[in-house]
């Protein structure tokens, strides 16, 4: 018995500076498993690939559907050559990702395919470029990221934050509640305004477009207007005495526009007494229009060429005022016809 303990125990202190001087790990083993049937080789090339051993599956959606044959570097580029059962046909835009099954467990290599895809599949041969791989984050990372944020994220801070929170808003609860409220109504506003608020802005984007291609022409308005105001500066004596002449020039339109209208007003009612007198003749002169328009249709007819030679003397009997003022007790006799008798007269032919 113990031959046999001191055998092993021999065999044991052999086999442990071999063991240390190679590294030996248990994520060099490669895993168990793999695909039967025929495949085809794909190469993807990862810019990390610490975790992932020969012999990791490749899942789509969950599908064990090939496994990593080989892992070469070169050039901080990682090579892992893939044989994928040709059950699957792969799209040439799928990506393929390094996950983990659990925090501890082994690495696998995730393919996501684009179900709306229209380029050609992936064959045997083909290689998959670095933007269509990625590594997701390891155990490490988490933990790394989780110790930065605890140690130097600024998370001791937090207290601070809700503490000063707290101060601020003792006391001014429903006056926060009130802002918060309106702050909602707001962008609210805002948002069922958005289509003009696009309007606005594509408008500006115009504005500054020109102003941008007339820039040069910007730049010497400002450029002079400086001078311009020095100018304006220097005459202030004269601008203001201008500024009263118009003034007075002012009062001066206004009081002729003043006197203008009352003159106005003054010959419209000086018209007023004949205008009087023609509404009062209207049942006379309207019947006198109507011969003169039948008495040029007639004439029309009576002279179809270009021009006549016509020679009319007209008396016409109209009433008149007396000449000399009339006698005490003396009376005028009314006249003999109307105007308007008088001219109808004159068109059919009863007066020369």
């Amino acid at each position: 018995m113990r031959r046999r303990h001191a055998a092993l125990a021999a065999v044991l202190l052999a086999t442990a500076p071999l063991a240390a001087g190679c590294g030996f790990s248990l994520n060099q083993l490669p895993s168990t498993g793999g695909v039967s049937g025929p495949t085809y080789r794909l190469t993807a090339h990862f810019d990390d690939v610490s975790d992932l051993t020969v012999g990791a599956k490749v899942k789509l959606q969950g599908v064990v559907i090939g496994q990593v044959e080989a892992i070469t570097t070169k050039n901080y580029d990682a090579a892992v050559a893939i044989d994928v059962s040709r059950k699957f046909t792969l799209p040439a835009d799928s990506t393929f990702e390094i996950r983990f099954t659990t925090p501890l467990g082994e690495d696998y290599v995730a393919v996501t395919a684009l179900k709306d895809s229209s380029g050609p599949p992936l064959g045997d041969g083909d290689s998959v470029s670095a933007q269509h791989t990625t590594e997701a984050p390891t155990i490490e990372d988490t933990f790394a990221a989780l110790s930065l944020l605890l140690n130097g994220g600024g998370l001791d801070k937090l207290q601070v934050i809700v503490r000063e929170l707290s101060t601020a808003l003792d006391g001014h609860v429903g006056a926060a509640r009130d802002t918060l409220t309106r702050l909602q109504q707001v962008i609210g506003d805002l948002d069922a305004h958005k289509g003009d608020i696009d309007h606005l802005l594509t408008a500006m984007d115009r504005l500054s477009a020109q102003l941008d291609q007339h820039s040069g022409l910007i730049t010497t308005a400002l450029e002079q207007f400086p001078q311009t105001i020095d100018l304006l500066a220097q005459d202030t004596g004269r601008i203001r005495t201008l500024l009263g002449k118009v003034g007075e020039l002012g009062g001066t339109v206004k009081g002729l526009l003043a006197r203008g209208q009352q003159a106005l007003l003054s010959d419209i009612d000086g018209l007023r007494p004949t205008l009087d007198a023609l509404a009062a003749s209207r049942d006379s002169l309207i019947p006198t229009f109507n011969s003169l328009i039948k008495f040029g249709n007639l004439f029309d007819r009576a002279t179809p060429g270009d021009y006549l030679n016509l020679f009319i003397t007209v008396q016409v009997p109209f009433a008149m005022p007396p000449q000399h003022p009339k006698q005490p007790g003396a009376t005028v006799a009314a006249p003999a016809t109307s105007p308007s008798d008088a001219i109808a007269s004159l068109l059919t032919g009863g007066l020369r």
